[in-house]
Formats: C-alpha cells, structure tokens, sequence
C-alpha cells in the first residue's frame, strides 16, 4: 500500500533529489545511510541498502526483503523456512 505524504520535491539541475525530513523520520533514514534504487514499471522504489548483503542471505534475492536479527531474507525463503 502507497502512502502519499503530500510532498513534492523538484530534481535539482545537478539531479539531486531531497528525501524530505518528515520522510526521513518516518523512516529512521540518517545521513550517511545507502539506500538501494529499484525500477518498477514507471515507479521508483528505494529500499535500505546493506552493503554486507547484496540480498537474502539465502537465495541472494534482492525484492522484498526484511531483516531477521540483522541478516536480509526474502519472503520466498521466509515461506520455505516456516514451513521446515
């Protein structure tokens, strides 16, 4: 689900993009955090970014991630896991 938060940022002429504060707090963002680019169709999706982990630590799937005691799993593995 989308949420919208009302905020409009303008890309500057050097293409620098401005996540807002209110975003950032929301979000736990700090200066200095990675986030990672996705493409989706004609949306674009940042996600944190975890240079230790190119993905889940399992099947190396860099969608739909979560973080499980500060390791990345995807869903798909999640799923099997449960099942096991």
């Amino acid at each position: 689900m989308l949420n919208w938060t009302k905020e409009v940022r303008i890309i500057s002429r050097e293409g620098y993009l401005v996540i807002p504060a209110f975003t950032r707090r929301l979000l736990n963002i700090e200066k200095g955090d990675a986030l990672a680019f996705y493409v989706d169709e004609n949306k674009i999706i940042l996600k944190r970014y975890n240079p230790s982990h190119g993905g889940c630590g399992f099947c190396g799937n860099v969608e739909d991630l979560i973080n499980i005691k500060n390791k990345q799993v995807c869903q798909n593995c999640l799923q099997i896991i449960k099942k096991n």
